[in-house]
């Protein structure tokens, strides 16, 4: 399963590889992070709910700990989290319980989290700490960080799945506001892909 440490918001792990699999921890994410008002709620409730030896000495780190993990569980509902402080591993187990409990609700959970809902066709190359779209169009001076996830389809034969190098692929899911994000913050936005597919030149 993988294993990761919840940071900060926005990094993908270091490859493209499926949820499941073992990854290096995120080593940036871009600030200004969106804390939906629902999730921020479920934090508030965790942080009542600890007895006055529990509480953190810092509440409000806490609970943005628990709303940037809380995302984390949410895109990666299969694997599971190592290290961290404890506020952290709540809000992953609460973003993946929350997956679970509502797969009609991925949309709106992306959306509030400032991702929005895009297709684009473009280049995607994969290696170690490397995994990077190019889209084609009006963004194709950007380059994006592409993460897939558990329920992400696939129509591309299994050995391109991982460690492709310029494979053209049509991509839908979820695109990140503009900041820094992947491996060292080096891409311009994040995307979790849904679907990917083979594209026409690939």
């Amino acid at each position: 399963m993988l294993a990761i440490a919840c940071t900060k918001r926005g990094d993908a792990p270091e490859s493209a590889t499926g949820a499941g699999e073992e990854t290096a921890p995120p080593d940036f994410r871009t600030p200004e992070e969106p804390k939906p008002p629902a999730v921020l709620k479920l934090a508030e409730s965790y942080l009542a709910s600890l007895t006055p030896e529990q509480r953190p000495n810092d509440p409000e780190s806490a609970r943005d700990n628990f709303v940037r993990c809380f995302f984390m569980g949410f895109t990666n509902y299969t694997g599971s989290m190592g290290g961290g402080e404890v506020a952290g591993l709540e809000g992953f187990k609460a973003g993946q319980e929350f997956r679970r409990a509502h797969p009609d609700q991925v949309k709106e959970t992306f959306e509030s989290f400032g991702y929005v809902a895009t297709a684009a066709d473009g280049i995607w190359t994969t290696g170690f700490e490397h995994s990077e779209f190019k889209p084609r169009g009006t963004r194709s001076a950007e380059r994006w960080w592409l993460s897939y996830m558990a329920d992400t389809v696939s129509d591309l034969p299994e050995e391109q799945n991982v460690s492709a190098r310029d494979l053209t692929i049509r991509i839908n899911g979820f695109l990140s506001p503009k900041g820094s994000y992947g491996h060292l913050g080096r891409y311009d936005h994040e995307f979790y892909a849904t679907k990917i597919s083979k594209a026409d030149g690939g």
